[in-house]
């Protein structure tokens, strides 16, 4: 779970898009538990290439998935294995992203959506405090979708129906659902009495909360809002998995396996 939470960017197993990902994973560190740190970058694009590609490429099964993937994981050949992963999820064209017309926690859209969230750091809407993994592990227990820390913004039944699921009504947070709005208002009196408060802006930024979209919703324009959000949300979450997998990047392997000392290899 460190990798997934340290390098991956997944701070709890409800957050996980595919469990099949978890599997094919424990069956690499199971072969390799200390990869070379060119490796873990790899694995990671993989893991985020595949989770947004689910099983759709292995004949549309999770079981189908772990055969061909684990398949591509060879016993002592650790660089050889990243590349075949990252070779059984290879795209000719852009890859797909995720819906935020239709938000669902235990969707693998909607968990990638709150992965590029988490990735923001969020904070707590009264002191400003930055979340942590223990505290969605403390939060969460045993429960295996995200569905209490995916706070709505706007109550439901202030929206036009059409934007009532969209992704952009929705934060991380442990405040309660009625504390929201009211946290992203904070009080200029409090704030003032607390030498070393974090300024609001810093704690709306965390929740992909511009000033423009914080006007809107102190003015009652929910509506308006969640125009406002929805596009710096996909904005993040663009530059997210553009990150994340490394798209713009090549996949190739540890430099030190290459023989660098073979005058033929510059000829």
């Amino acid at each position: 779970m460190a990798f997934l939470q340290d390098r991956v960017g997944v701070p709890h197993v409800s957050f996980l898009p595919y469990r099949f990902l978890l599997v094919v994973l424990s069956r690499f560190f199971a072969h390799f538990p200390e990869p070379h740190p060119r490796n873990l970058e790899l694995i990671s694009r993989w893991f985020w290439r595949a989770a947004l590609l689910g099983p759709a490429p292995f004949k549309g099964s999770t079981t189908g998935a772990v055969r061909a993937l684990n398949g591509r994981i060879a016993p002592g050949e650790e660089s050889a294995s990243a590349q075949g992963l990252l070779d059984a999820v290879a795209q000719s064209g852009p890859l797909p992203g995720p819906n935020f017309d239709r938000f669902r926690t235990n969707d693998s859209s909607t968990k990638i959506i709150l992965c590029a969230l988490w990735a923001q750091g969020p904070r707590t809407l009264d002191t400003g405090a930055p979340l942590t993994t223990t505290d969605i592990a403390a939060a969460l227990e045993s429960q295996t979708t995200a569905r209490d820390l995916a706070i709505e913004v706007v109550p439901g039944n202030r929206l036009d129906r059409k934007y009532r699921p969209w992704a952009a009504n929705r934060l991380i947070s442990l405040d309660p659902p009625e504390a929201v709005i009211a946290g992203l208002e904070p009080d200029p009196m409090f704030e003032a009495i607390l030498d070393d408060a974090v300024p609001l802006s810093v704690i709306r930024d965390s929740h992909l909360v511009s000033n423009e979209a914080a006007a809107l919703l102190a003015t009652g324009r929910g509506d308006d809002f969640l125009l406002a959000r929805n596009k710096d949300l996909r904005a993040a979450v663009e530059s997210f998995l553009r990150r994340r997998s490394g798209v713009d990047f090549e996949p190739t392997p540890p430099l030190d396996e290459f023989d660098l000392d073979d005058d033929e290899a510059w000829t």
